[in-house]
């Protein structure tokens, strides 16, 4: 995972679903602590506070829906980000 680091220079995001347990979780930890910005997308606003993740941005959805699709995507902007990653 030290490939991930972060420069100071450029702004890196990942996108996880289903991170508020087990390897979404853990992967999720992972690019935080190598300075990522992170996009949480959750179906348990609970959960997901309860994990203690420092989010840059965070979705209440459910993903198996349209609408979840369109809600998790609304607003999303990556103009800003060298890098993006989606993790699922």
């Amino acid at each position: 995972m030290n490939d991930l680091k972060a420069s100071e220079t450029e702004r890196k995001i990942a996108i996880v679903t289903g991170c508020t347990a087990g390897i979404g979780l853990e992967l999720a930890q992972a690019f935080v602590a190598a300075g990522w910005d992170l996009y949480a997308v959750v179906r348990d606003a609970a959960k997901l506070d309860a994990s203690g993740l420092n989010t840059t941005r965070r979705s209440i959805c459910d993903l198996s829906t349209r609408a979840g699709v369109q809600d998790a995507l609304t607003g999303l902007d990556l103009a800003p980000y060298s890098r993006a990653v989606l993790i699922n």
